[in-house]
């Protein structure tokens, strides 16, 4: 989010709740600029200032929103299983070689995030998981299953 104005307090006042506004938008950063318009630009009708908002979609951000997914399908999971919270778990999935990439690169903040201490990737799941699911998660199937560590 790009947040040019020409009055400082505007700016200011934004800084000021920086964290709220990245939370309740959803964005990974925000940007000020007390800077005066660039040539061309059209300001405003109140002349105040601008807001903006990159809406391109990176891989990185693509992984993010697949990785929040999975977790929130794991941690129902959990609750499906009537796991507590201090359960250490290991999670088996099924997924395509593009979406292993994918959950790699997110790996660590998704374990922490539903304590596993593993996760595998398996052509199929061994014996019987406390709870598995198998859906379609943007266009891929997925198949998970969660196993209790002792």
């Amino acid at each position: 989010l790009n947040i040019r104005s020409q009055k400082g307090e505007i700016v200011s006042g934004l800084q000021q709740m920086q964290g709220i506004v990245l939370q309740q938008l959803n964005v990974k950063q925000l940007t000020f600029n007390q800077k005066t318009f660039e040539a061309g630009m059209p300001l405003p009708s109140d002349g105040e200032g601008m807001l903006s908002l990159d809406t391109q979609m990176t891989p990185e951000l693509e992984a993010e929103g697949f990785a929040r997914e999975l977790t929130r399908k794991v941690q129902e999971l959990r609750k499906q299983a009537k796991t507590n919270s201090n359960d250490l778990i290991e999670v088996h999935c099924i997924c395509s070689p593009h979406l292993q990439r994918i959950i790699k690169s997110q790996l660590h903040e998704m374990q922490e995030k539903v304590r596993a201490r593993e996760w595998v990737f398996v052509g199929e799941l061994k014996g019987k998981p406390l709870a598995q699911i198998e859906e379609n998660i943007r266009d891929e199937k997925v198949v998970l299953g969660i196993y209790l560590i002792n």
